[in-house]
């Protein structure tokens, strides 16, 4: 072949593998010219031979396939993607719904308890329960005292069965002063040294209530008239709020047994602490002895707040009301117009805040509690649920003109030691 032909050839062949083969027309030709080259002996395919020109259209084809098929994948990412846009961001504003609502419920749930509503069926009662009903739908019983009938609630014969076996074990854990619900110490003031056993909670409803129960066993009416709560108080002290659903329920209602009581005078507070030192001079297993149950006096509660560290405000041994990780140590009135952003609304759990270095809950805070000034007067110290920060500190001003019941006042007793 001379080099005339082979220039040919190789344009011819050059050409053919440039052709567009996307265009309609250049595939009929590529058609067309596959059958006519199969199809014919010409000196052109007897140079390169048939299977030369199969294998060129095989590959070819297999380009267009593979090429055609990159195009198709594009475009369906392209469609795709633009389709899909709106549902991604749809997802991402769903999202962000559910962890603003998980945020709020937790924080709801953990900071915020939702007051309980008047349902009596939303807890479980049973009939060994302190609380099983109030006391004005119990049956009453008129009892002769000192020269005058007084008509008391009574308790029926399956409250009572109940009342004495937790009357039992109540006495069993203070005989043994359990360490996880006393704490005992050496106080030393004004030349005096003696040692004291200090309850590490407030009293709570539950066993406020077994005293309450055993002075209507034993029927002593006119101590139960001056020992028994008072939950008018709820309305009466706070009329300008909703606290219909306290007074109807906190003094007796079980989902309430482990909070403070309140609604108290000092006077029922010492007749709860006369009341148990009877019982413990009487019983028969008194190893411990312990001599005498009674308010704190101003002085002992001092020391017990500040565990004998007068330079600290606080129980916790610190100056701040929150803990590193942003937590309050204390339930109180934390900002203006707002109860609720250290977690409770009213009262919480006598357990519920801050331990102190004597490993003391809630001495600041929740209920302030009675204690014993010089002169046989009384003063609430401590601050509570509803006081500012101010009102927490050791070293807070006090009244000492208090003696009458009020809703942010309990108490929490010390032992004295034989």
């Amino acid at each position: 072949m001379d080099k005339s032909t082979q220039s040919f050839d190789d344009k011819l062949n050059q050409a053919f593998l440039e052709l567009d083969f996307e265009q309609a027309e250049n595939q009929s030709v590529l058609h067309a010219f596959s059958t006519s080259i199969l199809s014919s002996k010409t000196p052109f395919l007897s140079k390169f031979g048939k299977w030369t020109f199969l294998s060129i259209f095989v590959i070819v084809g297999l380009f267009m396939v593979i090429f055609y098929h990159n195009i198709s994948i594009q475009e369906e990412r392209k469609t795709t993607s633009l389709t899909d846009k709106p549902t991604k961001q749809k997802k991402i504003q769903e999202l962000e719904v559910l962890q603003s609502a998980s945020y709020h419920t937790l924080n709801n749930e953990a900071k915020t308890p939702k007051p309980l509503k008047a349902k009596m069926n939303s807890f479980p009662l049973s009939s060994d329960s302190l609380f099983s009903e109030k006391e004005e739908k119990r049956q009453k019983v008129k009892v002769y005292q000192g020269g005058e009938v007084i008509e008391i609630p009574s308790l029926t014969p399956e409250q009572i069965k109940a009342h004495q076996k937790r009357k039992a074990d109540f006495l069993k854990e203070l005989l043994k002063l359990k360490k996880k619900k006393f704490y005992d110490f050496n106080y030393s003031a004004k030349g005096s040294a003696y040692n004291l056993v200090v309850w590490k909670t407030e009293i709570s409803n539950a066993e406020y209530q077994l005293f309450i129960n055993d002075l209507l066993v034993k029927q002593d009416a006119k101590t139960y008239l001056k020992a028994k709560v008072d939950p008018e108080r709820w309305t009466e002290a706070f009329s300008e709020s909703y606290m219909e659903p306290m007074k109807d329920l906190y003094h007796w209602h079980p989902a309430y047994e482990n909070f403070p009581v309140v609604n108290i005078s000092a006077s029922g507070a010492n007749l709860f602490c006369n009341w148990l030192s009877e019982e413990i001079s009487k019983h028969e297993k008194n190893k411990n002895d312990l001599k005498k149950v009674r308010l704190m006096t101003y002085d002992e509660w001092k020391y017990i707040y500040t565990s004998g560290y007068t330079q600290m405000p606080y129980p916790w041994g610190g100056p701040y009301l929150r803990n590193k990780e942003g937590c309050f140590l204390a339930n109180y009135k934390p900002m203006k117009n707002n109860f609720v952003a250290d977690g409770g609304l009213q009262t919480v759990k006598v357990d519920a805040y801050g331990i102190s270095n004597f490993e003391l809950f809630n001495l600041a805070g929740n209920a302030a509690e009675w204690v014993e000034l010089d002169g046989g007067k009384y003063t609430a110290v401590g601050g509570s649920w509803a006081d500012v920060a101010e009102k927490l500190r050791y070293d807070a001003a006090i009244n000492d003109t208090l003696k009458e019941s009020h809703p942010t006042i309990g108490f929490r007793p010390v032992i004295e030691m034989k």
